[in-house]
């Protein structure tokens, strides 16, 4: 199985009915990384991998990629150029998805924002796309100062691509006030989910966002 810990994975510990912990080593110079269960000591298959390098440069799935043993629990590390910084490994998370809250996509109270997994920050949750598992105990949240757009709504696409959620915005970014992310990053002039990405959700921000359209599939 492989895993990705996504939006902000320093899950050191999470009011939930799964204890997260994270271990992390330090590496200089590697292409592959071996860590055992008896170095990373959590118990279970169902684990979150990230890598930062000493840049602060998360490495995405085009720089990393692992395997983790179902039996013993070891994690081989192989990354495509020679890393320099931090590995993380955390679990155990859930062994299914954790539907409805697994990166669901909602409004906020005020709806000048646009959450994903708001769920999250109590239930961590996993969830698996094309046999890839993606888990997360935080959320992401994208905020649009409160405005009407005289030309009608814009439409927001929330997306998985690389290791993060993505707030695609069908717009310029000069013809919008200026907008801001948690633990996601935004993209102008995305007038649809992009092929290979990992579809959420969508919504339309005119005086605010309205109703959010589901676009999550089913595990596959």
């Amino acid at each position: 199985m492989r895993g990705l810990t996504l939006i902000g994975a320093a899950l050191l510990s999470v009011m939930s009915s799964f204890a997260i912990t994270t271990w992390s080593g330090n590496y200089t110079s590697v292409t592959y990384a071996s860590v055992t269960a008896s170095t990373h000591g959590i118990n279970s298959p169902y684990l979150g991998v990230r890598a930062v390098d000493n840049t602060g440069h998360k490495l995405t799935l085009s720089e990393v990629s692992w395997e983790i043993d179902p039996d013993t629990y070891e994690v081989d590390v192989t990354f495509t150029n020679s890393f320099t910084g931090t590995l993380y490994i955390s679990g155990p998370w859930p062994s299914t998805s954790s539907a409805p809250a697994g990166f669901k996509v909602s409004v906020g109270s005020d709806q000048d924002k646009l959450l994903v997994c708001a769920g999250c920050e109590t239930n961590a949750v996993r969830r698996v796309w094309g046999g890839q598992a993606y888990s997360s105990a935080t959320y992401g949240a994208l905020s649009w100062p409160h405005t009407c757009n005289a030309g009608g709504g814009v439409t927001v696409y929330v997306y998985i691509t690389g290791n993060g959620v993505v707030f695609g915005v069908d717009a310029p970014s000069s013809q919008l006030p200026t907008l801001t992310a948690t633990r996601a990053t935004i993209a102008y002039n995305i007038s649809a989910i992009p092929s290979g990405a990992v579809p959420l959700g969508s919504a339309v921000n005119n005086c605010g966002f309205g109703s959010v359209t589901d676009l999550r599939t089913a595990d596959n």
